[in-house]
């Protein structure tokens, strides 16, 4: 669906506004906002009268403060982070990321952007709004820079249920703006190629100097995006270890230490310290109009669990020790434990991966179109490789996933699925004879591939090997690029006999379980091998 045309704010709207915001009537404000925007969908084509970036950068801080949530006395400020979400999805849906200038309202101080667009300075709406959400207190303030909040956010997803509620719709919204602003700038570029190919064919018209231009135009058009600026500010090659590292918070001692807490005392729960009760606040307007502070009849305890601002969440497991349990007494523990468990709980849960899955797609599609400003493709598959190849494998079976990056291109897909395998597969195993990179031909995969186990006899290792195999088939295949041949079927079946073998007994009583697990699921990758030789 095509984006509507944007128009300022009038400044009586403006004023309004920030009256409102002024006494911290943040519901009335955003709802305010709201209608102005909802007015002009009627007609597809009108222009939109879309609220400045200093709004929208208020919106984006009242969705996941926790003054207008988890922190919230008045109940009717919860309302505030409802109506904000609302406003931002709104605006990104019917304005669209360029045209609402994301790029203005999500900067973090060291993000802000090179070029200074020209404003009306005596308009009302481009002065500071004069509340602590909009500057000190905001979110593009308290965070060092947005991966400090994502690394934050998903420890949250292990160890704060209840703020991991508003940092996964905050993430959510960012991961929408990041995918869409960057499809707008490769819009953008199409469409400048498109002119300079009718330049070309203007008589007369010269040809030098045409692919430097291209390449400059390509590299100002992206340049320009919002995932550009977060990435560029952290000196890339020798921080893309600390942006995966904020993709992959664990919740663990080190993650909480490097990505700490974005706002003051966030995760503290109130009403649970030192066993006081909450008081509720509510308005009364029946004595002269001024806000009174009412303790509400029959309060209850704050472990009611049917007051929704008293519910409990449950606490995050915690590893134990070995010989602390019967159950925990493998050699490596943590491994163990992680993959005899093998949940998605591991890292969050199914959303929880969804998002990292989907900042992981943003990043390899910066890598391909922007390698010498980011980071070659090749180095960042190395990189994440090495973040993934030890997850547990129900974990690591999701991340290898790459339908769930679908604008990341099949050669891509190919460099990636091969780095995988040369981590796993046994020295002996050959080198392809062919080494460029997103190449692949039949006959490499048949001879160095295939037929081989993992370097180890660990069940898990060799279930990996056998389902990146399965996912680098069907992506062959897709690619038209394997067909079905008499020796594809005996390096098919060659490897699975391999994968068996080098796994059996293997197991020890600590590890038995998790034998029986992995195996089932290695019989299962050689089963779906076959299938596809035989679909082929």
């Amino acid at each position: 669906m095509p984006y509507h045309p944007s128009l300022p704010l009038s400044p009586e709207l403006a004023t309004h506004c920030n009256a409102f915001i002024e006494e911290k009537l943040y519901t009335q404000a955003l709802n305010l906002l709201l209608s102005t925007v909802q007015s002009g969908i009627i007609i597809p084509t009108s222009p939109i009268i879309t609220p400045p970036p200093s709004y929208l950068a208020l919106a984006a801080t009242i969705l996941v403060h926790p003054s207008t949530t988890a922190h919230a006395l008045p109940l009717s400020d919860n309302e505030a982070a409802s109506a904000a979400l609302r406003l931002l999805r709104l605006v990104h849906a019917v304005v669209g990321p360029r045209a609402a200038q994301f790029s203005l309202a999500f900067s973090f101080p060291i993000s802000k952007p090179p070029v200074k667009i020209a404003v009306n300075d005596s308009s009302p709406w481009t002065k500071p709004l004069g509340v602590d959400l909009c500057g000190s207190a905001s979110v593009w303030s308290r965070a060092e820079d947005f991966w400090h909040a994502v690394g934050w956010a998903f420890n949250c997803s292990l160890l704060h249920p209840e703020r991991w509620e508003r940092w996964l719709l905050w993430i959510e919204l960012m991961c929408d703006a990041l995918d869409n602003d960057w499809m707008q700038c490769t819009l953008e570029f199409a469409e400048a190629e498109q002119s300079r190919e009718k330049l070309r064919e203007v008589p007369n018209t010269p040809g030098t100097g045409l692919h430097g231009k291209k390449v400059n135009k390509r590299n100002e058009t992206f340049s320009n995006s919002i995932i550009f600026r977060y990435i560029s500010t952290t000196a890339a090659r020798a921080n893309i270890r600390r942006i995966l590292r904020a993709i992959f918070a664990d919740g663990s001692e080190a993650s909480v230490r490097e990505f700490r807490e974005v706002f003051h005392q966030e995760s503290r729960r109130i009403g649970h310290c030192s066993g006081s009760r909450k008081r509720e606040y509510r308005v009364n307007l029946d004595q002269s109009g001024f806000y009174d502070s009412v303790p509400e009849r029959g309060m209850r305890e704050p472990s009611d669990a049917a007051d929704p601002g008293h519910l409990r969440f449950p606490k995050r497991a915690k590893l134990r020790m070995v010989g602390s349990d019967s159950s925990c007494e493998a050699t490596d523990e943590r491994m163990a434990s992680l993959n005899h468990h093998s949940d998605l709980a591991v890292l969050g849960g199914h959303k929880s991966i969804s998002l990292r899955l989907r900042l992981l797609g943003v990043l390899f599609m910066v890598s391909e179109q922007l390698s010498q400003e980011f980071i070659p493709l090749e180095e960042l598959d190395y990189h994440f490789v090495e973040r993934v190849l030890h997850l547990p494998f129900l974990i690591f079976q999701a991340f290898i996933n790459l339908r769930e990056y679908p604008k990341f291109s099949p050669m891509a897909r190919i460099s990636l699925y091969k780095v995988f395998l040369y981590q796993l597969r046994e020295s002996r195993a050959p080198d392809p004879e062919n080494g460029e990179e997103g190449h692949l031909p039949q006959a490499d995969i048949e001879r160095c591939f295939l037929p081989f186990a993992a370097a180890t006899a660990d069940v898990v290792d060799n279930a990996k090997m056998s389902i990146l195999l399965e996912s680098l088939m069907l992506l062959l295949a897709g690619q038209d690029m394997l067909t079905s041949t008499p020796p594809l079927k005996e390096a098919v079946q060659a490897g699975i006999i391999a994968r068996e073998k080098k796994t059996q007994n293997q197991a020890d009583r600590a590890h038995e379980d998790l034998h029986s697990v992995g195996q089932c699921w290695l019989r299962e990758s050689g089963t779906k091998l076959l299938l596809i030789v035989d679909l082929l």
